[in-house]
């Protein structure tokens, strides 16, 4: 059995794998058509536009895996994203210093944070002395 064999065998049992390969084809015929019919879409300008857009998911996934690594999970980081940024973002507009504005973001995520902080916490602590008396 060589290393295409293998690949043909998992690629007929495995529909997880058929749709990995599947989407990654979609995404690269997505690509070359936009590459072909769209101006500078290749282009330095537009990787980089991309780059800044994405970068912001890319801290928000960071934030994600490191929750999960830990062996949780938080749903409600995006909700404390939005809020962040709208508060933020009218401080911005009002005050025109964005300089406070961002303080007010931070500000934002560490005050939900907290609150989250202490509601794990206190479950976890609510837990753990409830199980104690089920053994």
């Amino acid at each position: 059995m060589t290393l295409s064999d293998s690949f043909a065998e998992r690629f007929k049992n495995d529909r997880r794998s058929r749709v990995n390969v599947f989407t990654a084809v979609g995404a690269v015929i997505i690509l070359i058509v936009l590459a072909i019919f769209v101006p500078n879409f290749i282009g330095v300008q537009n990787i980089v536009n991309v780059l800044e857009q994405v970068s912001s998911v890319g801290f928000y996934v960071l934030g994600l895996t490191l929750v999960m690594v830990v062996g949780g999970i938080d749903l409600s980081i995006p909700g404390v994203i939005m809020a962040g940024a709208c508060l933020g973002g009218q401080v911005m507009v009002k005050t025109q210093n964005w300089p406070l504005g961002v303080l007010m973001m931070i500000a934002v995520g560490l005050l939900f944070g907290a609150i989250n902080g202490v509601a794990v916490a206190k479950a976890k602590s609510r837990l753990s002395s409830h199980s104690r008396h089920w053994s």
